[in-house]
């Protein structure tokens, strides 16, 4: 009791991480292979779904791992791919021989945590997949109007390709954040 007084309540544990409430600076586990947290985004789409994905890095690899909750669990870790799509995204696109349809297409305000800080920005979105569970997304980030005039269309465009992962695959060790 006197101590509580001199020096206040004692610090709470802080709840333990979950894959939707990753911090920069966490530490995941995924495939035998270790990863710092290194950017958190909170995504509110358009029609209200709200989801995240977060950039894991190491020295050999990165990995974007997206969690959505709409219909139970959801995480697909995506591996940069470095091959041009065209925007906006068509209906069907082939690449290396794979066909992927694609599943959703949409917007959402994107809020970014980084170790500098936090930001916000606009992001267009597509899911695509394939026969056999593979699937790949294109982000366009910036702000984009919804507009079929290209010459309005600005911002960088990220592809990723991967599949749905189990939560058991994943070890969460928290960070001091």
């Amino acid at each position: 009791m006197v101590f509580e007084r001199l020096f206040g309540r004692a610090r709470q544990p802080e709840p333990e991480r979950t894959v939707t409430t990753l911090q920069v600076g966490d530490a995941v586990t995924l495939s035998e292979d270790d990863f710092t947290v290194e950017q958190c985004h909170e995504l509110h789409g358009d029609g209200g779904d709200v989801w995240w994905k977060y950039l894991l890095q190491n020295p050999q690899r990165r990995v974007w791992l997206d969690v959505d909750e709409d219909q139970g669990l959801t995480i697909t870790a995506y591996e940069p791919l470095h091959t041009h799509v065209a925007v906006p995204v068509p209906a069907t696109i082939t690449l290396d021989g794979k066909t992927y349809k694609v599943d959703e297409h949409g917007f959402a305000n994107d809020i970014v945590t980084k170790r500098s800080g936090q930001s916000g920005e606009r992001v267009e979105y597509w899911y695509l997949s394939a026969d056999g569970g593979e699937q790949v997304v294109v982000w366009r980030l910036g702000d984009n109007p919804e507009t079929g005039d290209q010459a309005l269309q600005t911002g960088t465009v990220e592809v990723g390709i991967g599949r749905e992962i189990q939560p058991f695959q994943l070890t969460i060790y928290q960070g001091e954040g």
